[in-house]
């Protein structure tokens, strides 16, 4: 592991596991994807109903929210090999 990708792995263990979840899976990915859908959806079908598109948020957000904790886990993982290296070189 490079310098820069450690820098970035201790940024998001600094960032903390609910804030990282909210901000990567539920705002970044869950929305993004929410949107997207919405967008292809009113083009293909010409409408798209409030409660479609709630629902549409609502699944996307849920989604997102278990592929940030997939990512927080995964990132915790590196982190705590990262960490027994560390130590391992020191001794």
């Amino acid at each position: 592991m490079n310098q820069q990708q450690r820098d970035k792995l201790e940024k998001i263990i600094a960032l903390g596991k609910w804030p990282f979840v909210l901000r990567v899976g539920v705002l970044s990915w869950g929305f993004s994807t929410a949107v997207l859908y919405c967008i292809i959806s009113l083009f293909s079908h010409g409408q798209l109903s409030f409660a479609a598109a709630l629902a549409t948020f609502a699944v996307c957000s849920a989604l997102g929210a278990l592929w940030g904790g997939y990512l927080w886990h995964r990132s915790s993982s590196r982190w705590t090999l990262l960490i027994r290296e560390m130590i391992e070189q020191e001794h």
